[in-house]
């Protein structure tokens, strides 16, 4: 787009701080009539042959994408200085300019995705910008935000990377509309696990006593009767997510050391009443076996507010100690309320984001 001539004075003394005030007149007239001479590709090739042999970086220049006001049709000006940022980008990390424009009558702000101001609130463009904002001075090249949110439901096949080569992902079928989770195992994940062996579903997952089973223990948590399909806190969904953790924890742990690995859950009670987790899960060998191997407590902060005494004498965590003198059975918790600091902003944020934002 064409810029005003003062942005475009404004962002070479930004780039090119030793320049006087003739050398950037100079400029502004004459770098227009290059791109008469030669096309994009030789243009491009050009300015990264100049930065090379310089030593002067190549910058990115963020700028609105309308150069008129989108309410009254008058010419922007520009709003504040120009802003030095950092640009992430598949390729790697490089330098930009970012400037604001204003409509002076109108008092509308336009920055690089958005338009408007405190008072009328702010939107986005129709035009969808190639860098997503992370903060006022950091951006992300916006396929690089996809492949991120790709590592991260091991939906990536075919990815490669090495010096001088291209970087390929599977990104089709990544569309701008996001599908919500249809089912609660796909939310939480599970769901290819559930489907590939799905005879766990078969299991029955009632808390009636059975013998030699603990009374009932009325926690604030679980019910008497739990289904796939109740919330995500019921002792079932929790069985089913805990069964996917552990058999992609135990693969690469001899099944000699599974008793030593420590699982906490602060309503480990009900879910260990299951009449499924009281033997074996149809699982392959030998992962039918491995929560009836492992070691099962609850944390101290949780485990006062069981009423039934069993509770205590059979998830304890305190005989641990003395094997495990640092053994912090409470992590979770505290890693909670580390991440509820974040938890107005996060629940501001589209899944995308908020998956690259958190982790």
């Amino acid at each position: 787009m064409a810029l005003p001539v003062d942005m475009k004075k404004k962002i070479l003394q930004a780039i090119f701080p030793s320049l006087a005030t003739a050398e950037v007149n100079f400029l502004i007239r004459n770098l227009p009539r290059v791109s008469d001479f030669m096309d994009d590709a030789t243009l491009e090739d050009k300015i990264n042959h100049a930065c090379s042999s310089t030593g002067i970086p190549f910058c990115d220049i963020l700028c609105p994408p309308v150069e008129n006001c989108t309410n009254c049709g008058r010419r922007l000006t520009l709003h504040n200085q120009p802003v030095h940022i950092t640009i992430f980008k598949i390729a790697g990390r490089v330098q930009g300019i970012k400037i604001t424009s204003k409509c002076q009558p109108c008092g509308l702000i336009y920055k690089y995705a958005q338009h408007g101001n405190e008072n009328v609130g702010y939107q986005f463009y129709q035009e969808r910008r190639s860098l997503v904002e992370a903060s006022n001075v950091a951006y992300f090249e916006r396929q690089l935000c996809l492949y991120q949110v790709f590592l991260r439901k091991r939906e990536t096949e075919n990815l490669r990377a090495s010096d001088g080569e291209i970087i390929e992902m599977k990104l089709e079928n990544m569309s701008g509309n996001e599908k919500l989770p249809a089912t609660t195992a796909e939310a939480q994940g599970t769901k290819d696990f559930l489907a590939e062996n799905a005879a766990l579903l078969t299991m029955p997952m009632d808390t009636s006593q059975i013998q030699g089973q603990i009374d009932v223990c009325n926690k604030d948590t679980g019910g008497k009767k739990t289904t796939l399909q109740k919330c995500s806190e019921s002792p079932s969904q929790v069985f089913y997510l805990t069964l996917h953790y552990l058999y992609l924890r135990l693969k690469d742990l001899p099944e000699d050391q599974w008793e030593h690995f420590i699982l906490s859950y602060d309503n480990m009670c009900n879910v260990d009443r299951l009449i499924a987790a009281r033997s074996p899960v149809p699982l392959p060998e030998p992962f039918d076996k491995m929560w009836l191997k492992i070691t099962k407590v609850i944390d101290r902060l949780h485990l006062r507010n069981h009423k039934n005494p069993e509770c205590a004498k059979r998830y304890s965590a305190e005989p641990l100690k003395e094997i495990h003198p640092k053994l912090n059975t409470m992590v979770a918790e505290q890693t909670f309320t580390w991440a509820s600091r974040y938890k107005k902003i996060l629940c501001a944020m589209p899944q995308r984001r908020f998956l690259f934002y958190y982790h």
